[in-house]
């Protein structure tokens, strides 16, 4: 089972900031352990969010089921909420 890696997602997300990070974790491809990680989205709650650029992202799982010992690393990305 891969390592989890989540992946904070709202409104105005800053949806450019996070590509590389996510793809790269995502594939395994760079790192010292093969086998990349699992990348689950988490909002607020399971209604759609609208990014900066206007992608459309439906969250993997809400705010209030994250363990925080189930996750390897929790990216928050930039947004205009800021």
């Amino acid at each position: 089972m891969k390592p989890t890696v989540h992946h904070a997602v709202y409104d105005t997300l800053a949806d450019w900031e996070t590509g590389h990070a996510t793809a790269h974790l995502r594939s395994g491809v760079y790192q010292r352990e093969p086998g990349g990680y699992e990348i689950v989205t988490v909002g607020l709650t399971a209604d759609p969010v609208v990014t900066m650029g206007g992608a459309r992202i439906v969250p993997d799982l809400t705010l209030d089921r994250l363990s925080p010992e189930d996750s390897a690393l929790l990216i928050l990305p930039g947004a205009t909420l800021w």
